[in-house]
């Protein structure tokens, strides 16, 4: 059974363990139409991309009252974390969301960005935002079928940190 509680000091390490990293064999090239942005995927050589470990933002976001995290737990298990925070512009924001590898596509994602909405509601937030990169399409995809819409994006947000990068921030925002 799936149950998705708030994060603590019980289940920060299982949360900060969580494999966030994935599989590239796309990436999004932004092209804008008369409705807005949309991605168009290209196929690249595959390979793997990693996060820095979350464990200090997953700590912050136990002891931050203005921010939350939560976990999935499958059948007692921590199979999926989210943090969300107010941003400076009154928004929700999504700071984290992993899921653990051999449970994607089984609706964990999908209820932690329920709770997320939720929390946002709950404080009369307007909206949720979150940012993701042009080689997660399936990132992409999931936020779609969640209702976000994408709205922006920047081509050097990540040069200074990585010379030679192709990749682009995604901003996404869902409406409450």
């Amino acid at each position: 059974m799936l149950r998705v509680v708030s994060l603590d000091k019980t289940n920060l390490a299982a949360a900060a363990a969580i494999d966030a990293s994935f599989m590239v064999s796309e990436e999004g090239e932004v092209t804008h139409f008369e409705a807005g942005l949309q991605l168009l995927p290209r196929s690249v050589t595959p390979y793997r991309k990693s996060y820095l470990d979350a464990r200090e933002d997953l700590e912050a976001a136990i002891s931050d009252d203005t921010q939350a995290g939560y976990v999935a737990l499958l059948d007692g298990v921590v199979v999926g974390v989210v943090i969300v925070s107010r941003d400076w512009n009154g928004m929700g924001l999504v700071d984290c969301l992993a899921v653990d590898p051999n449970r994607r596509g089984a609706g964990i994602g999908a209820a932690l960005i329920d709770k997320t909405k939720a929390w946002a509601k709950a404080r009369g937030l307007p909206a949720v935002r979150l940012e993701t990169q042009n080689n997660n399409l399936v990132a992409c995809r999931f936020y779609e079928r969640q209702g976000f819409a994408l709205r922006g994006f920047d081509a050097d947000l990540y040069r200074a940190d990585m010379p030679g990068t192709r990749e682009v921030a995604l901003f996404w925002y869902f409406w409450l």
